[in-house]
């Protein structure tokens, strides 16, 4: 994808980085010294608050994946390596995965669907899925992601095939080091673990939950493969929905991201306005808060999990409510 940009917000993109990773890493601090005074109820909510903080770790990954997070590309670079490794997910692996997001969205080419792209998966497959990449979805969006290294039919650059092994490489290196320093910690006195520890580790199991139903919300469910009408765009008035999407890199704005994906996140309701008022008989799937396009995608996930149905065999693709979206804002 193209780094080329539209004219970019005044201020940047440096106010988004307030939740992460500026509230986090003082987050951190806080949590670390309830937990220690063992006020768990009052390390729950810091645990609240970081799992959101995490999930916006998504929407500047996202931004770096598409060059536009930073105008300097190597800052832009070594941002989006920094957070692959954090994540398990490198980043040459996301970059060429959502590529073909983009590329082939909602088809059964669209490997960061899978295996709601899939008319090969079945419908209890898919189903049964859904609760894994929900509750697990730390592990299986690595697995998600990293799928496109060893599919035959995947597109994957010259420089994507240098760089993946190496990426994998360094993440197991980085991580196995990680393990063996606290192991050492222990072992020597430093550090003794104990069971309210454990909530350290919950904001980083919680955000992938966040991420797998912000990936339900924009896509499972729509039948169609057109880049507008086969996501869910949230964007609404209510300052709580401008805020969240703020943060979030504006990544909810989703169906102008597909059919504008050069376009920096600050500019994308710029854009869904300029599609309104160029044809307003179009409907296009908007809605108002994202409880709303939440409460549409649930039943879909049961009665239809699955994207791009409408090309699929008439055997393969159950039958489903509308996937039309209401509440567009004025």
């Amino acid at each position: 994808m193209s780094s080329a940009t539209v004219t970019a917000p005044r201020f940047g993109n440096w106010p988004r980085f307030l939740l992460f990773p500026l509230i986090a890493v003082i987050g951190y601090a806080g949590l670390v010294w309830e937990v220690e005074q063992h006020s768990l109820w009052i390390a729950a909510g810091w645990v609240a608050i970081l799992s959101y903080c995490w999930f916006c770790l998504a929407g500047s990954f996202h931004e770096a994946a598409h060059g536009s997070l930073f105008r300097n590309h190597f800052i832009n670079e070594a941002y989006g390596q920094t957070v692959g490794v954090l994540i398990l997910i490198p980043f040459s692996t996301f970059r060429a995965t959502h590529r073909m997001h983009h590329a082939y969205m909602n088809t059964p080419k669209d490997y960061e669907l899978w295996p709601y792209s899939d008319p090969n998966a079945s419908l209890g497959f898919r189903r049964a899925f859904v609760w894994l990449d929900l509750f697990f979805g730390v592990f299986t969006a690595p697995f998600i992601y990293g799928r496109i290294s060893f599919t035959k039919t995947a597109r994957l650059t010259p420089a994507e095939k240098k760089w993946i092994p190496r990426e994998y490489a360094f993440t197991a290196l980085f991580w196995t080091s990680v393990i063996i320093a606290v192991g050492l910690l222990i072992h020597y006195g430093y550090y003794q673990p104990e069971l309210s520890h454990t909530f350290l580790l919950l904001p980083l199991i919680i955000s992938p939950m966040i991420n797998t139903l912000r990936k339900f919300t924009e896509h499972v469910g729509m039948e169609s493969t057109d880049p507008v009408q086969g996501t869910r765009t949230v964007c609404g008035k209510h300052w709580l929905t401008t805020a969240c999407s703020y943060f979030l890199f504006d990544i909810s704005v989703h169906g102008p991201h597909h059919r504008y994906p050069k376009v920096r996140g600050g500019n994308l309701k710029s854009k869904l306005k300029e599609m309104q008022q160029k044809d307003p008989a179009r409907d296009i799937p908007v809605f108002s808060s994202y409880y709303q396009a939440l409460m549409h995608t649930l039943p879909l996930l049961w009665t239809n999990p699955a994207v791009g149905t409408e090309k699929w065999p008439d055997k393969a693709a159950p039958a489903a409510s509308s996937t039309t979206g209401t509440g567009v804002p004025a």
